[in-house]
């Protein structure tokens, strides 16, 4: 399967470069709210990623963690500082395949200037993070 085949591929670059060596590595889904850059993720690219990142974290056996992950909402109203984007949502409902896959922990934010901010989203990013919270915690990788 290609994903497998990149992620071995991946796995053997970062061996060469010492990732052994470290605690853990860091992954990307991409720090550009869909809404500023039209990729729009789905349930099957959202498990493609951790599958790949698990896999990835396998073969190196280490931990990684998320990211930069855009904070935008479906009910931005697409403009600088606040971009349509479901991956704060997908991430927080979904916590446990995150962690199944060898997540150490996800980050949360824009790559650029004119990404969503939490100080500007009307006060979405506050209440889906403390309503995760007060769901409960889920643990990550296993130590």
């Amino acid at each position: 399967e290609q994903r497998s085949a990149h992620a071995r591929e991946t796995a053997a670059f970062l061996d060469a470069l010492g990732v052994r060596d470290v605690d853990f590595f860091v992954v990307e889904m991409s720090d550009r709210d869909a809404g500023f850059d039209g990729r729009h993720w789905g349930d099957e690219d959202f498990r493609d990623a951790l599958a790949w990142a698990g896999e990835l974290a396998a073969a190196t056996e280490r931990p990684y963690l998320w990211w930069q992950i855009p904070v935008g909402h479906a009910d931005a109203s697409n403009q600088c500082g606040d971009y349509a984007d479901n991956r704060l949502d997908w991430v927080l409902a979904h916590r446990d395949e995150v962690a199944g896959h060898g997540a150490l922990g996800v980050l949360f934010g824009g790559g650029t200037e004119c990404m969503t901010d939490p100080n500007r989203d009307g006060g979405y990013f506050s209440r889906a993070v403390h309503a995760a919270r007060d769901a409960g915690v889920t643990p990550l990788c296993t130590p």
